[in-house]
């Protein structure tokens, strides 16, 4: 008899597959192949592929914050925001798939997700001493996720292509968010 399947068993074994081999070429044949079940058996419990990768960017966040928070945790300033930094690369390049969910847009209407991206941010503005209604602290929050998240997917995606240290380069922006943290905000 095959275990019951459910929303759970489908996102976890969607997750899975986008993390070994990415979400552009991501289908719900896949994941209906991998689980051994048709594909119209699927979707009575997912309604289609953008439903299902909301639910795999749902599950990416929730790992997300679970390592910022191991992360920071017993740390301030910028040694939280270096630590941070270190266990996203680290977590890009365990988890490529949830990495680049995290850095898609979510669906606006999915109010757990977006309880999830808050704390995230939240946690940035305590180590950067704000709060996250304060609209200089979000764009030092932004510059910093930038720099992170561009360095992150661009190592994962094999884009540096030479043979150049990119330790080397990632201590250069380990470095910089020292900066980042005295950034003065200019109004435009």
């Amino acid at each position: 008899m095959k275990p019951k399947l459910t929303t759970e068993k489908i996102v976890q074994k969607a997750t899975d597959i986008i993390n070994k081999n990415g979400i552009s070429t991501f289908t719900m044949s896949a994941v209906a192949e991998a689980l051994r079940v048709t594909s119209p058996h699927l979707y009575k419990h997912i309604s289609g592929l953008e439903p299902l990768l909301d639910g795999v960017t749902h599950a990416a966040f929730g790992h997300l914050k679970q390592v910022t928070i191991d992360a920071a945790i017993g740390k301030s300033g910028i040694e939280a925001l270096i630590a941070i930094a270190r266990v996203y690369r680290e977590f890009g390049r365990n988890f490529p798939g949830e990495f680049a969910c995290a850095a898609r847009h979510s669906n606006p209407k999915d109010a757990e997700t977006a309880k999830l991206r808050a704390d995230i941010i939240q946690i940035y503005a305590t180590i950067f001493g704000g709060k996250p209604d304060d609209d200089a602290l979000i764009h030092k929050i932004r510059v910093y996720r930038s720099l992170i998240f561009g360095f992150v997917t661009l190592e994962v995606q094999g884009a540096f292509g030479d043979s150049r240290s990119i330790d080397e380069s990632f201590a250069m922006i380990e470095n910089l968010l020292g900066h980042v943290v005295e950034l003065p905000v200019q109004k435009s």
